[in-house]
C-alpha cells in the first residue's frame, strides 16, 4: 500500500516536470518566431544595421596641419563714390553708380557737397519715390554764380548732383549767347518747367519711367534778361530775332547731355527744351539730339 502511495507520487512529479517543460519551450519558441517575424517585416537584418552605425571622423595628421596654408581674408574698405566736375565726360557716357551706404560710424564725415564750377551745393538726403522714383544724391538749384553774375531759376530746381554738374556749362553758355545776340542783355533767369518729378515719359499713364523721375532731366521753357525780356522756346523758335540764339542753345545742349528734345522732336516739346542724361545703348555712348 506505502509502495503503491510513493508511485503515485513519483508519478505526479514527473507529469508536473513535463508540463512545466513544455510551457517554457513554447514560450521561447513562439518568442523567437515573433522575433524572426519582426526581423522579416523591418528587412533589416543586425548585420545590416551594424554597417548603418556613423563612423567617427579621424583627425588629420599633424603633417598635414603643418603643410597647409593659413589665408586670411581680409575686409574690403568701402568707399563712396562721389562725383567731380573732371568726371562729367565720363558720366555722360555712363550711368550714374549709387552711393554706396557709409560704414556705421563714419556717415557723418562723409562730405556731401556737389562741386560745380564756381559753386558748390550741399547733397540732401536721398530721396525714395513710388514706382522706382528717387535721387540718390538730389541737389536744389535758386541761383548760379557765372563768372561773378548771378542766374537764378524761376522756381527751385531739384536735379540729381550729376544732372546740376551737365547743366552748369550749358548755362554758362546760354549767357554768353544772350550777350552775343541782343545788345545791351544779360541773362537774369532761367524759366524751368520741371525738375524732378515722379511720372512716366511724356505725362503719359503707362510706359517707361521719366528720367525727370530719376531728377537726371530739366525741361525749360525760356529765358528772362536784365530788361525783363522773356524768351519762350515755343514763340521764339518761329520768331527770326530769337530762333538763331535758341537754336544755339539747342546745340549746344546736345555737347552736354545725352538726350536734347525741342520743338522739331515731337508734339510733346513744341514748347519747351528737354535735357536728360539717360542712358542710351549697351554702352550709353549713343546721343539723342532732336
Amino acid at each position: 500500500m506505502k509502495s503503491l502511495a510513493n508511485l503515485f507520487s513519483l508519478a505526479s512529479l514527473t507529469l508536473f516536470t513535463l508540463v512545466v517543460y513544455s510551457a517554457s519551450f513554447s514560450g521561447s519558441h513562439a518568442q523567437n518566431v515573433n522575433t524572426q517575424k519582426m526581423t522579416q517585416f523591418s528587412g533589416v537584418s543586425q548585420i545590416e544595421t551594424s554597417l548603418r552605425l556613423p563612423v567617427p571622423l579621424q583627425k588629420p595628421s599633424s603633417s598635414l596641419d603643418h603643410n597647409r596654408k593659413k589665408t586670411e581674408r581680409k575686409p574690403q574698405n568701402i568707399i563712396s563714390y562721389a562725383p567731380s566736375v573732371s568726371d562729367s565726360e565720363t558720366m555722360k557716357k555712363a550711368p550714374f553708380k549709387k552711393l554706396l551706404e557709409p560704414v556705421d560710424g563714419i556717415k557723418e564725415s562723409l562730405n556731401r557737397i556737389c562741386e560745380l564750377p564756381d559753386n558748390s551745393v550741399s547733397i540732401g538726403e536721398p530721396i525714395v519715390g513710388e514706382g522706382g522714383c528717387g535721387i540718390e544724391d538730389p541737389v536744389s538749384l535758386e541761383q548760379l554764380d557765372i563768372a561773378g553774375e548771378k542766374i537764378g531759376f524761376s522756381r527751385v530746381l531739384m536735379i540729381s548732383c550729376q544732372a546740376a554738374q551737365q547743366l552748369v556749362p550749358w548755362v554758362v553758355k546760354a549767357n554768353s549767347a544772350v550777350k552775343e545776340n541782343f545788345e545791351n542783355e544779360q541773362l537774369e533767369s532761367l524759366q524751368i518747367a520741371a525738375g524732378y518729378a515722379c511720372r512716366r515719359r511724356n505725362n503719359l499713364k503707362s510706359g517707361k519711367l521719366s528720367e525727370h523721375a530719376k531728377g537726371n532731366a530739366i525741361d525749360v521753357v525760356g529765358f528772362k534778361l536784365k530788361s525783363g525780356r522773356i524768351i519762350t522756346v515755343l514763340k521764339g523758335w518761329e520768331d527770326s530775332s530769337e530762333h538763331a540764339f535758341l537754336k544755339t542753345l539747342h546745340g549746344e545742349a546736345c555737347k552736354q547731355f545725352t538726350t536734347v528734345l525741342g520743338p522739331m522732336a515731337n508734339k510733346y516739346h513744341k514748347d519747351h527744351f528737354h535735357f536728360d542724361i539717360g542712358c542710351h545703348g549697351k554702352d550709353c555712348k549713343y546721343l539723342i539730339c532732336e
